[in-house]
């Protein structure tokens, strides 16, 4: 005759922490409808007195008349200059063809930093990792 095992043993120990887990969070979740469904809804005599006052205010409450603004003085201004534009500097590496935003895109070694028309003119393509 076989013996019966207890489902203990047969589901193992984790799987009555499992079952325990699944319990909780179907409790939590009844707790939390039931404290919805208990809410208390507005009487309607509230929802009319409610109305009533927000239509009272809405009456009582006028467009405001335009404040007059003084007239601009005919005096001009002196616009400022524009401040000179830095250029874009980029790094080129010893050997190659690319120029890099980052000094240390792809590992170069002493970069020299030069300006994006210099590089540009003389042949060097932005680099498709930095660029």
């Amino acid at each position: 005759m076989k013996e019966r095992r207890s489902n203990r043993v047969r589901d193992g120990p984790l799987q009555g922490v499992i079952k325990m887990k699944k319990w909780i969070v179907m409790l939590a979740m009844l707790s939390l409808l039931t404290a919805c469904a208990q809410a208390p809804e507005p009487e309607s005599a509230e929802l009319t007195e409610l109305s009533a006052a927000t239509s009272e205010s809405a009456e009582a409450e006028e467009t405001p008349a335009p404040i007059s603004t003084a007239e601009p003085t005919a005096t001009p201004t002196a616009t400022p200059e524009p401040a000179e534009a830095k250029p874009t500097m980029v790094y080129i590496a010893n050997s190659g063809t690319k120029y890099h935003r980052l000094p240390s895109c792809s590992g170069m070694e002493n970069p020299t930093e030069v300006t994006l028309e210099q590089a540009e003119s003389w042949g060097y393509t932005p680099c498709k990792r930095c660029y």
